[in-house]
């Protein structure tokens, strides 16, 4: 039995999302694990069969003969798929390379199974690119969606991780190409007809934000954000589709465009909060609006740090500041209760917190209120830990105000003791962290 998660680690962006599970002991139906739309919480039901996965909705029976149901995908948490075959066998392998960051491996794997992709020819030895077949009669296997889509979400991390534009370019066509001799996943599965749908929508304009291709970038981020307002595909999509053009003008060196493309990324997030919106929803939106500002705020600091510069950090302290709980819930006066506790528990998420103590460290470091910063700093090594974009960073300042603040200190003890908290934090980042930029900074 073969259990999928409900979304992928979303290939680009910021990778961290959960990585693929495998299956557990063989089942005699099929699984389905969901969220309550009314009380987010999860759901699972044991199945007689899954007859339609699209990017809308899954349907199912829960015996058979019975009527279909439906749940939204956008509440789908996974499927456990029983049965087995060698396709199935072959799927979960390649799933297991990926997990493992075997892009390559992964990739063939899944080009296998879909029917496409690059192959070696049995003759002559060369590497071709075979064009993933349009669908034949009759009903496709669950599995030739899911392994096409993850083939493109493979190469993509192949390509970036061998900086080949070459492999990328096979990626966009693995997604984009329409011809008499080959589909790819957003041809053959066109308006929807994949639980995947959307997924290839962003990682379609992931792939071209890696290839420079900025105008087609941005016009696929928006593509994504106009399906999303029409299709129930979650409100994630929104989120990810209104950061592509911050991502666009990152990518250009731009810094003053991306924060003003985060901010209006946030606004937008906010005005999403302002419409119906179902509980589970409405906790992500909270959580995304903070995160958002939180884009908004890595440039700045960015500049800061690059300047640096005491009033660019002050700068910095004081946009973060406004993201604090108590000046939000100050901003919100008036809005709906729901609306406001949404907010106010995405202000607290450790991806926000990271990036806020960090921040609000480097202005204390700044102002040379070396304790300040030291306890900032802490804070995310310690509380925010699971934040692997932040530690770093954080061990790094860590290190040097504990320094400072040792050579500031009057009493032995106190000398000591940021002394031993400067060693710590170095020895970690050498250790635990050592392939970061951050180990290599003197």
């Amino acid at each position: 039995m073969t259990r999928l998660p409900r979304r992928y680690a979303a290939p680009g962006v910021a990778l961290a999302l959960g990585f693929l599970a495998l299956a557990a002991p063989a089942a005699r139906a099929d699984e389905l694990r969901y969220y309550d739309a009314a009380t987010c919480e999860p759901v699972t039901e044991q199945v007689a069969d899954v007859v339609e996965e699209n990017w809308a909705f899954v349907s199912y029976r829960v015996k058979a003969g019975q009527n279909l149901k439906r749940v939204d995908t956008r509440l789908v948490i996974d499927i456990k798929r029983a049965g087995e075959d060698s396709q199935v066998a072959a799927f979960k392998s390649a799933l297991a390379e990926y997990q493992n960051g075997n892009w390559a491996g992964a990739r063939q794997g899944f080009g296998t199974v879909a029917g496409g992709g690059l192959t070696q020819d049995s003759t002559d030895g060369t590497i071709k690119n075979k064009p993933f077949p349009a669908p034949e009669g009759g009903k496709v296997k669950w599995y030739v969606p899911y392994a096409h889509y993850m083939y493109a979400a493979a190469i993509y991390r192949e390509g970036l991780a061998k900086k080949d534009d070459k492999l990328l370019g096979y990626g966009l066509e693995a997604l984009d190409a329409d011809t008499a001799e080959g589909k790819g996943f957003l041809a053959r599965y066109k308006e929807g007809k994949s639980r995947w749908y959307a997924d290839a929508m962003l990682l379609k304009a992931q792939i071209l934000l890696a290839l420079k291709r900025y105008d087609e970038a941005a016009a696929a981020f928006d593509a994504l954000y106009q399906k999303s307002l029409t299709v129930p595909v979650g409100v994630r999509f929104s989120y990810e589709a209104k950061l592509g053009p911050g991502r666009v003008a990152e990518a250009k060196g731009d810094g003053n465009a991306a924060e003003a493309a985060y901010e209006a990324a946030s606004a937008a997030v906010q005005s999403l909060l302002d419409q119906p919106q179902d509980p589970c929803s409405k906790r992500e939106l909270g959580r995304y609006f903070n995160e958002a500002r939180m884009q908004k705020a890595r440039i700045m600091l960015a500049a800061a740090e690059k300047a640096d510069s005491p009033p660019e950090f002050a700068r910095v302290r004081t946009y973060l500041m406004t993201g604090a709980p108590d000046a939000l819930r100050q901003k919100l006066a008036g809005k709906p209760a729901d609306v406001v506790d949404a907010v106010l528990a995405g202000a607290l998420s450790p991806t926000v917190q990271a990036v806020a103590n960090n921040g609000i460290g480097l202005a204390f470091l700044s102002e040379k209120k070396y304790a300040d910063a030291v306890f900032a700093f802490t804070n995310v090594r310690i509380k925010y830990f699971s934040v692997t974009e932040e530690v770093p960073r954080a061990l790094y300042y860590l290190a040097k105000a504990a320094d400072a603040a040792s050579a500031a200190a009057t009493k032995p003890e106190a000398k000591t003791l940021f002394k031993d908290q400067a060693a710590a934090a170095r020895q970690e980042l050498e250790h635990s962290w050592k392939d970061t930029v951050w180990a290599a900074k003197k």
